[in-house]
Formats: C-alpha cells, structure tokens, sequence
C-alpha cells in the first residue's frame, strides 16, 4: 500500500520574511510515515541540498529547531535570526530509503529581504500577527493577516476551514472561525496571490462549572 508523494507530504508552497525575524514552517504528512525520520534540505536542486536539521537526531543547531508532533502528523521547522542569505529553496522529506524507495519530498521558496527595524518596511509581504493561537470550545478565534500594498487587491484566503474573511484594503484581513471544536486544533495558512503564512490554533475544552446546592 502506498500513497503518492502529494498525498503523502505537502506544505506552503512560497513564503517571505524579513531579516532578522523568524518563521515557522509545518510539514504535514501521511499517517504511514508517522515513525519515518524527518527532515529539512536546503538547495534548489534536490540532488545536491544540504541537510539541515534531521529528528535523527533531534537537531537545534544555531538558528533552525527541527520538531515532530506525530499525534498530528506534522513536523515543524523554525528558523531564527533569518538573514538574506537563507533566501532559497528548501525541501520537508521523509527518510525512506532504498534504491527502490527514494524519500519522499515537497520543496517551498522562501524569501528573505531586508527590513529597517522599527518600521513598517520591517514586515514581510505577507505575514500574521500571531503564529500561535488559541481558543475554547464553542468560541471564536480571529486571525490577523498582514500583507503589503503591492498585495492589495490579490484574492484573500484561509487554508481548511469554513471561516468569514473581513479585508477592508487597508493592509490586514481578519478570519474568524466560530463555533470552535476541539478537531479545528491545526495548522491554518493565510493566502494572498502565491503567498502563504503559517498559523497555529489550539482549541482548549471548555471548563467545566460546578454549581453547588446547599440544603
């Protein structure tokens, strides 16, 4: 049994990110893979990239953190500090092995430019506010989506869910989901033209009241 490579993993397809910032990338994949090695290479050719972080072992070196969450099929990679120079082409692959079984892969663009600190030309073409949220069972949650002018009038989109959109052209559209289940826990991406930035939600349960009852 066995899947084809874009039903096995797939990611963003093209990101951007200032120097000096930081960005998260989530590598989803297919349950059969859930206890193959992970890892991320670097390069514009898939022959000749370079490895950068690998879960065997689990690598922290420097600037990039390599983690896997099997319980949601998805691995993530951080990179820190970002710099001009990271601007490139990097690949989430799966260790499979074999002459008969080359890894599996899915490659991405990133682009790197440089930002002032302090303003607004420190923002990337498109990014959110926060890459991590979290929200109870039964509420709401509102993404915020930061793009830049030349993106104005690009189409607007949220990756896998059912959401309202709100863009009043102004340079942030917001997306809120309602009705919050614990299954909407996930990966999420904003889209603008070709562009995608990655978001977090976690959906908590909702605490439970008690009512006490004297006599």
């Amino acid at each position: 049994l066995a899947a084809s490579s874009c039903s096995s993993l797939w990611t963003v397809t093209k990101s951007t990110a200032r120097t000096g910032g930081n960005i998260t990338v989530p590598c989803h994949y297919h349950r059969m893979f859930k206890d193959n090695v992970k890892y991320w290479c670097k390069g514009r050719s898939w022959t000749f990239c370079k490895v950068m972080a690998s879960t065997n072992p689990k690598w922290k070196t420097g600037r990039m953190l390599i983690t896997d969450s099997p319980e949601e099929l998805v691995f993530t990679v951080t990179m820190s500090n970002l710099q001009e120079t990271d601007t490139d082409k990097y690949w989430c692959a799966l260790k499979v092995g074999g002459i008969d079984k080359p890894d599996v892969k899915v490659s991405l663009s990133l682009k790197v430019t440089k930002g002032e600190s302090n303003s607004l030309s420190a923002l990337p073409d498109l990014s959110v506010v926060e890459e991590e949220l979290s929200g109870e069972e039964g509420g709401s949650i509102r993404v915020q989506c930061v793009y830049s002018d030349p993106l104005r009038d690009k189409a607007k989109w949220c990756q896998n869910a059912s959401v309202v959109i709100k863009d009043d052209k102004s340079g942030v559209f917001n997306v809120t989901i309602r009705k919050l289940e614990r299954k909407d826990s996930g990966w999420y991406w904003c889209s603008v033209g070709d562009l995608q930035a990655p978001v977090h939600i976690n959906v908590i349960q909702r605490p439970t009241t008690h009512r006490n009852i004297t006599g």
